[in-house]
């Protein structure tokens, strides 16, 4: 099955690229176009779906491999093997531009959960 992407002018006029998403309900993923070729490149599916867990995000798979299952917020930020947190600045989960998702080490996440529980208690 081919998947086709779409490049286009995002709403700040920069090129994205636009994925489709495979898994029921669908939607579209934008991305960078290098961020996308890079990805391509690596030898990971064009089959994106969006997990169903507590914490949605966009994953694809290795092709012919392993079949190993990774984020493609991960992907792009180079950080599928850290431990951590991927925060997408927007809140939207389908927006991977590289400029909207950051990687939050563990201690640091959980510092800022303390920190906003302490001051939820105030």
């Amino acid at each position: 099955m081919t998947y086709y992407t779409t490049i286009t002018p995002d709403s700040d006029g920069v090129d994205i690229a636009i994925v489709p998403i495979t898994s029921p309900g669908g939607g579209v993923v934008k991305i960078f176009p290098e961020d996308l070729m890079i990805i391509e490149a690596m030898g990971y599916s064009m089959n994106w779906h969006e997990s169903v867990c507590k914490y949605r995000y966009v994953r694809t798979k290795k092709l012919g491999g392993n079949n190993e299952i990774v984020t493609v917020a991960r992907l792009i930020l180079s950080a599928e093997y850290l431990g951590g947190r991927i925060k997408h600045i927007d809140g939207n989960n389908h927006n991977l531009r590289r400029d909207n998702i950051i990687h939050i080490p563990s201690k640091w996440h959980r510092a800022m959960k303390t920190a906003n529980q302490d001051q939820e208690k105030q």
